[in-house]
């Protein structure tokens, strides 16, 4: 059946899924519309977390109902107090 995923950015895609599909499933078509990386989506239906591991019928998703993609950087920043008091940032790729 058919259901929308939006972006952050307001953007609506449209995808075909089966109710037994594994949501890291769900996450590679949203990749192949979209480009998004699968390790940086985080998908969320009514308020909860959409886990990979488990089926879009284990979140009693529907037909054209609309799931939300959050996007997560890959780096981030680490910031280090030395007993000296100075501060070190440590950019993580």
């Amino acid at each position: 059946f058919q259901n929308f995923v939006k972006t952050c950015t307001g953007k609506t895609i449209t995808i075909d899924v089966e109710g037994s599909e594994t949501i890291e499933s769900v996450k590679e078509k949203i990749n192949a519309k979209d480009g998004t990386p699968v390790q940086r989506q985080k998908l969320m239906y009514a308020g909860k977390l959409l886990r990979n591991y488990l089926s879009v019928d284990d979140f009693d998703i529907k037909r054209e109902c609309t799931i939300q993609m959050l996007i997560f950087s890959q780096s981030f920043q680490v910031f280090v107090k030395t007993c000296t008091g100075k501060t070190i940032t440590i950019d993580v790729e």
